[in-house]
């Protein structure tokens, strides 16, 4: 989703012949010594090495250095990891799929919409997916092996599924402002925040939450925590929301809690206590996710060129590179001129 070289010196640093962006500063500057935004244009990289995440574009999968080529229609909305190869949407029918590492795929079920929200089990073997019907919200489980419903479970009014742990689904609503856990099993629900849950991380262990304050965008701000601590706090904001976690749950990418529309222009990585240690910016950012502690994987898009860019901080440097080829861009954001869907 991108290629293109120049030797251009702007404010925010140096775009070398090398095709990687080297912005000087300390990944470690505390939120006093707030960083110069790095501009990301596609166009001004070269390619780097693998993306190294998982991703997909059309109607193939890439997992590092791999390519698994499907038959489905794409593009495909890559779900998560499953047990035995890697859930996935498609739109045209709307359908589910657990698709092998060899390409082939099996039908787990109809999708009752393109609204439907899908979480899989930290441990891959479920699948759930819900969605709103007159008046209330319903969940599904699945196994991902076979698409064999194994659990449907109703609630009251719009109850939004936000994670899946090994045995137990992450459930969240606004009035009465809750978050709780759902056993199947059982049947059972925890409360764990008497507030709604914002975004969350169920397999590193994060979670932030809408947090009612006058002082706050239209009414909120956000805090995050632990998932397994959440009365414990380690960072409130009424200026960011979270966007994506760093594997080990140290990190956070972050972005204007006012951020709305086809995606956000600017992105912050953050120490989950809010300390400010890298600013991006570019016309639109799509999806985007950790690639490991100091590297960033972002759908993006320029005027004109859209790709999926790394960047890494190396030596107190930002080092932004090409993981896919360049693409035009698209008026429907960087996720659409690339056919690229990207777990979060």
């Amino acid at each position: 989703m991108k290629r293109r070289l120049s030797v251009t010196l702007v404010a925010v640093g140096v775009v070398t012949s090398a095709g990687a962006s080297l912005v000087p500063g300390n990944a470690q500057a505390p939120t006093s010594a707030r960083p110069d935004p790095i501009r990301i244009q596609p166009g001004d990289l070269l390619p780097g090495t693998d993306a190294g995440v998982l991703y997909s574009t059309g109607n193939t999968i890439h997992v590092g250095d791999r390519d698994i080529r499907t038959d489905l229609a794409g593009p495909l909305d890559v779900v998560d990891r499953a047990a035995h190869g890697y859930v996935v949407a498609t739109r045209s029918p709307d359908r589910l799929w657990t698709v092998h590492r060899d390409g082939s795929a099996t039908l787990l079920g109809r999708l009752p919409g393109s609204w439907a929200d899908i979480e899989v089990s930290t441990d891959g073997t479920r699948v759930a997916v819900s969605w709103f019907r007159r008046g209330h919200t319903h969940v599904g489980i699945d196994r991902t092996t076979d698409g064999q419903r194994i659990h449907h479970a109703r609630f009251a009014g719009d109850v939004d599924l936000d994670g899946y742990g090994k045995r137990r689904v992450l459930l969240s609503t606004w009035s009465p402002d809750r978050t709780f856990w759902y056993t199947p099993a059982s049947q059972h629900r925890t409360v764990i925040a008497r507030q709604k849950a914002f975004n969350v991380d169920v397999a590193h262990d994060r979670i932030s939450f809408g947090v009612r304050d006058p002082n706050g965008v239209d009414g909120l701000c956000v805090r995050l925590a632990r998932l397994t601590t959440p009365d414990q706090t380690t960072w409130r904001t009424c200026e960011q929301k979270p966007l994506a976690w760093s594997g080990r749950g140290g990190r956070v990418l972050t972005t204007d809690l006012r951020s709305d529309g086809l995606g956000p222009r600017t992105v912050q990585m953050r120490n989950v206590d809010g300390t400010l240690l890298r600013i991006f910016s570019s016309g639109t950012f799509g999806d985007l996710r950790f690639a490991g502690k100091n590297a960033a994987m972002f759908s993006v898009q320029g005027a004109r060129q859209a790709a999926l860019v790394k960047c890494a901080l190396e030596g107190g440097f930002a080092h932004c590179t090409l993981a896919t080829g360049l693409r035009p861009a698209s008026n429907l954001g960087p996720n659409h001129a690339l056919g690229l869907s990207m777990p979060g």
